[in-house]
């Protein structure tokens, strides 16, 4: 939670810079793929206006992720990998420039 009203705040500072942050979600709290309402909710709940996604079958977590959820990458134009993990305001700096 801490994490995504955290991606809230970086995509705020940079959406302007066709910067995009996309929450995606495997599973909801019963393991079943949450539905629209569940995604809208939470979204509602902690303030996010980013998208938020289901992703089934744990797509991009597969593409993606190294280690546990909730992990985070960092995408370039044609959705090349330039970092997965920790990604900070200079990391984000560095790839729209």
């Amino acid at each position: 939670m801490a994490e995504a009203q955290a991606l809230e705040g970086i995509y705020q500072t940079y959406k302007d810079q066709d910067f995009i942050t996309i929450s995606a979600w495997s599973e909801d709290n019963q393991g079943a793929l949450p539905t629209t309402e569940v995604l809208s909710g939470w979204a509602n709940q902690f303030g996010i206006t980013s998208p938020v996604v289901a992703d089934p079958d744990s797509a991009l977590y597969w593409r993606f992720g190294q280690g546990g959820l909730p992990q985070s990458a960092l995408l370039g134009p044609g959705a090349e990998v330039l970092k997965i993990g920790h990604i900070s305001a200079a990391d984000i700096e560095a790839a729209l420039q």
